[in-house]
């Protein structure tokens, strides 16, 4: 493990966190994980919280304790569909929480190349999001399917790990160069 990374893995007891929360006022149960984060901050340059694409008191809290949040774009229109109706959403849950997160953008993943569905959904949100989609995608690759059952790899000689790796580091740095101009 890497000195400069703490890593805490997601859990089946998280889809308790709904339940765990119900006697709170609903505005409350949604500031919760902020409040366990804040002393954190000042330990760590980023704490990247990875939530699954759906509308629950877990994602609000995540959105609700972040600086900022990436949308994740699977190129299927059920995938476009959603962002479309998530980005109005975190709107409404910045007004109603006087919330200061910005959306740094959109990421295309798990896009193939050659699939026209793909290439037609990417083109889409380009014309609809413009400059939101980030430029750097992430593949269809076996590998990037791999490490979210096996965990990550980094083999030095296996050139599937290493161009996985750019890929990856490609995204984080525009990542970076995104979060460096909103400062």
């Amino acid at each position: 493990m890497d000195k400069n990374l703490d890593l805490i893995p997601g859990d089946w007891d998280m889809s308790l966190w709904n339940q765990s929360l119900e006697k709170l006022p609903q505005h409350d149960r949604n500031l919760v994980l902020k409040e366990f984060i804040s002393p954190l901050k000042e330990k760590y340059d980023f704490i990247i919280l990875d939530v699954p694409p759906t509308l629950s008191t877990l994602v609000n809290n995540a959105v609700l304790a972040s600086d900022y949040i990436v949308l994740v774009l699977q190129t299927q229109s059920s995938s476009y569909e959603g962002v479309l109706r998530t980005a109005q959403y975190l709107s409404q849950l910045r007004n109603d929480y006087d919330a200061n997160f910005k959306l740094l953008g959109i990421v295309l993943y798990l896009v193939s190349k050659r699939a026209n569905s793909d290439t037609s959904i990417a083109d889409e949100a380009r014309k609809t999001f413009g400059e939101a989609i980030f430029a750097n995608s992430i593949y269809h690759r076996e590998r990037v399917k791999r490490w979210a059952n096996e965990g990550l790899t980094h083999k030095q000689n296996d050139v599937h790990d290493s161009r996985t790796h750019e890929m990856y580091t490609l995204f984080f740095k525009e990542l970076l160069y995104r979060i460096g101009d909103e400062k």
